[in-house]
């Protein structure tokens, strides 16, 4: 009897999980041609030379390593303090990151070809998935080495795209790239469209998802050396994101009151003032050397610094001529995407990828969409950290273009008043911090709010297909068919629904907002005490 009820289990399982795919296949939409799905960093594994896996920041015991590093670390700094001499500290600092990055060093020059490493997926030989309808947004996914810059890698996805193209019979693909896969596929459009390749333009339309085509504020900002460190912006983030610290409610309740309290009684202060007068005297040296010895070695990464803070950058990071000298190659690599793609010409007023995307929709007829989000600070000890974006870019480097709002701000009634002079005001958020009427696309560009960077809900994916296969057709102003410009989603299982009124920042810097909260605090502390 046993037997037999093992067995229709077995059965009711297997039945359960055909159902659930069929249910999950259903919901996830399809494209009429193939799409090729481009993901940010990290779409692929690294491997050394000898065929292992590379060690990264995410596979290492991050508090096993912490613990063995930080000892000889705050040693150093002890003495650095005292003696006021913060060469041996800083030497200490920098040898404990770099470690980290070994395995996923370049060479100078920022290559992979002696000292880097690789993935094992050869685009020209690769399992290619035979359809002729009905495409999922995953069915072809382009690989690369996210390390390296865009322009050495678009032959590659020009060879993948020939492939599936041969494959599936089309002559067109869709794109939709994401986050730092938007920037390599863009200089394979760049190619395709200067001619670069001896067959017919393939994009027929394409979807930037939370793109790093304008920069990170993240990026831009760190590269550049603009480290600030404000107090009420630290306190600012830690009741944003104090609450996801732990997994106990009370103890985020005690992080985030704790933060605000010594805030208020400028303890806070105190520590940032002691802060910066160490950066003060360590920061042009410091900044610098941590970067390449972590992710300032990698083209790719060049290729997210916007143009008002390239030039700077560059002159922060190479802030001498040996090291000009030692990374010309990467140096060059650096300028080539930038050149092309990144700067901003001053007689139109476009950056090299903003032009570029108008003009393959005059010559090309490839039709472009945005997603972008907002609504979440940025780690605070960069300048404008309290721009409303989603923790990497802002909303307006999203989005290609919004003006938004700093986190705890919303449009004042003049800025308000003149959008409505101008009839634009039907593309500001309902809680009035972003205007998606300055975007390059204004029509064919939508917002999710609250979002973190690497939360990628389905209903995104399925917009993108709406859109592809609408021919380009597809407006925030489709009702019927697609979300409002601005949403946020909610986690309960209702996805996606309208931005409405605005609900406040959630965070207060009154002294009653911050006495409410320790009390409230005391209060948990108290009961959990006395159910114990």
């Amino acid at each position: 009897m046993k037997k037999v009820i093992s067995v229709l289990l077995c059965v009711l399982f297997l039945f359960s999980a055909f159902a659930f795919a069929a249910v999950a296949a259903e919901n996830a939409e399809k494209s009429d041609i193939p799409v090729i799905y481009i993901k940010g960093r990290n779409n692929r594994t690294i491997l050394k030379a000898d065929g292992t896996p590379a060690a990264n920041a995410k596979e290492l015991d991050r508090l096993e390593y912490i613990s063995n590093v930080a000892g000889p670390v705050l040693e150093e700094f002890a003495k650095a303090y005292i003696t006021d001499d913060y060469s041996d500290w800083m030497d200490a600092l920098v040898d404990s990151i770099a470690p980290i990055y070994d395995d996923w060093r370049l060479d100078p020059d920022g290559t992979a070809t002696e000292v880097g490493s690789y993935i094992n997926w050869d685009p020209a030989t690769c399992s290619i998935k035979k359809k002729t309808s009905d495409y999922g947004i995953m069915d072809y996914m382009f690989y690369y080495d996210w390390r390296l810059s865009p322009f050495d890698v678009a032959d590659q996805l020009d060879t993948y795209i020939e492939r599936v193209c041969k494959v599936t019979g089309h002559d067109k693909v869709n794109i939709h790239a994401r986050c730092l896969g938007a920037n390599f596929a863009m200089a394979y459009i760049y190619n395709s469209h200067t001619g670069e390749y001896d067959h017919e333009f393939r994009v027929s339309g394409l979807v930037l998802n939370t793109s790093a085509l304008a920069g990170y504020i993240s990026a831009g900002a760190l590269f550049s050396n603009k480290i600030l460190f404000d107090p009420d912006v630290i306190d600012q983030y830690a009741s944003f994101h104090g609450n996801d610290a732990f997994d106990d409610p009370l103890y985020n309740t005690i992080l985030t009151t704790m933060v605000s309290v010594c805030n208020m009684a400028k303890i806070l202060g105190w520590g940032t003032e002691m802060i910066e007068e160490i950066y003060g005297k360590v920061g042009d040296e410091l900044i610098p050397r941590i970067i390449m010895a972590s992710y300032g070695g990698f083209p790719s990464y060049w290729s997210m610094i916007s143009d008002s803070y390239f030039d700077e950058a560059k002159a922060a990071v190479f802030y001498n001529e040996e090291l000009e000298e030692k990374y010309a190659g990467l140096i060059e690599r650096a300028d080539e995407y930038h050149e092309k793609l990144g700067k901003v010409n001053k007689e139109t007023g476009y950056t090299g990828y903003e032009q570029l995307i108008l003009d393959c929709k005059q010559a090309h007829g490839m039709s472009t969409a945005v997603i972008a989000k907002y609504g979440r600070p940025f780690i605070p000890v960069i300048e404008n950290s309290n721009i409303t974006g989603d923790g990497r870019g802002t909303a307006e480097e999203l989005s290609l273009g919004a003006t938004c709002t700093t986190i705890d701000e919303t449009f004042s009634e003049e800025y308000l008043a003149e959008a409505r002079e101008k009839g634009t005001d039907k593309y500001i958020s309902k809680d009035l911090t972003v205007d998606a009427s300055t975007c390059l696309l204004p029509d064919t560009t939508w917002f999710a709010k609250g979002l973190a960077h690497e939360d990628w809900p389905e209903e995104h994916h399925n917009l993108a297909i709406r859109f592809f296969n609408s021919k380009g057709e597809l407006t925030v102003w489709n009702e019927e068919a697609v979300p409002a410009q601005f949403v946020e989603y909610d986690e309960s299982g209702e996805g996606f629904t309208e931005v409405e009124e605005p609900s406040g920042s959630g965070w207060t810097d009154s002294k009653f907002g911050i006495l409410y909260k320790f009390i409230k605090m005391v209060i948990e502390v108290l009961v959990r005490l006395f159910t114990k």
